[in-house]
């Protein structure tokens, strides 16, 4: 599904979400890569231990990736003259109003939070069922169609919320005119100093921005099958290489036992949601 952002405010309250996915998914990333083994006395073998370092180093890249989308959507929120957006839910939540089926928790590395990853960022049209946790879903409480603020847009994959963001960017400049649209500062040569070293652009009009998010696209929120460089397919590529290594040794552990979704205190929610 894709909705239709006919509204300044519609478009910066989609931008928020995306903020809040794209913040939540380098966390995530960043969690299961660091739950990762990477010492010659934690059990492996030296061609595992190997490996399993080559795993840590993609979770790394992933994440710095996903750290730059965050950038580029506050860099789009604030050439629209918005405040940026660094919020996000406490871990774990899940996506109920934009990517109903899927949910962001902070797990050690294994299969299952490996193809879950895999399913966040399959390519359109993929159909990679969600590896989600009942017990912790939540649903959208609540009369929607009395809620004051946008329509909460559902969406089946990341690439959709980037092609609505797209759509209504079109549809505002056409009504607009692109003057009326990007109404925030432009970025400063510090700013445009980050964009540029990083291999990215900084935005300041609709062509800027389309180029923007063609490349989040391209890097992983929708990829398509034949990108090798894509999210999916470095995940991919680690599910062959420990799918070959349980069939060497079906007690393969490649990381540490480290808690899932671990708090320094209690969060707002009930400690039995979290069990």
């Amino acid at each position: 599904m894709v909705a239709n952002v006919s509204l300044r405010e519609e478009l910066i309250f989609l931008l928020n979400h995306a903020a809040e996915l794209e913040h939540s998914l380098a966390c995530s990333y960043l969690f299961a890569g660091f739950s990762l083994k990477g010492s010659p006395d934690e059990g492996l073998s030296p061609e595992a231990l190997k490996t399993v370092r080559g795993w840590k180093r993609t979770f790394g890249g992933i994440a710095i990736e996903e750290m730059m989308h965050l950038a580029v959507v506050n860099n789009l929120l604030t050439a629209l003259g918005a405040a940026p957006h660094f919020d996000r839910p406490n871990f774990p939540h899940d996506c109920a109003y934009y990517m109903p089926e899927y949910q962001i928790e902070l797990l050690p590395f294994n299969l299952k939070t490996l193809r879950h990853f895999i399913a966040i960022e399959q390519p359109e049209g993929s159909n990679i069922p969600a590896v989600i946790n009942p017990s912790r879903l939540q649903s959208v409480k609540g009369d929607l169609d009395n809620e004051i603020g946008p329509d909460p847009a559902q969406f089946d994959s990341q690439g959709d919320v980037y092609t609505a963001v797209e759509a209504g960017l079109r549809g505002l400049v056409a009504r607009l005119g692109a003057g009326n649209v990007f109404i925030g500062p432009k970025p400063t040569p510090a700013i445009a100093k980050f964009f540029t070293a990083n291999g990215w652009e900084p935005i300041s009009d609709l062509d800027s921005t389309l180029r923007a998010l063609e490349l989040i696209v391209a890097q992983g929120e929708g990829a398509g099958h034949s990108s090798p460089d894509s999210h999916y397919r470095r995940f991919r590529a680690i599910e062959a290489e420990m799918m070959a290594l349980l069939a060497q040794d079906s007690l393969f552990e490649p990381a540490r036992p480290v808690l899932a979704n671990p708090f320094a205190r209690t969060p707002p929610r009930a400690p039995a949601q979290l069990t």
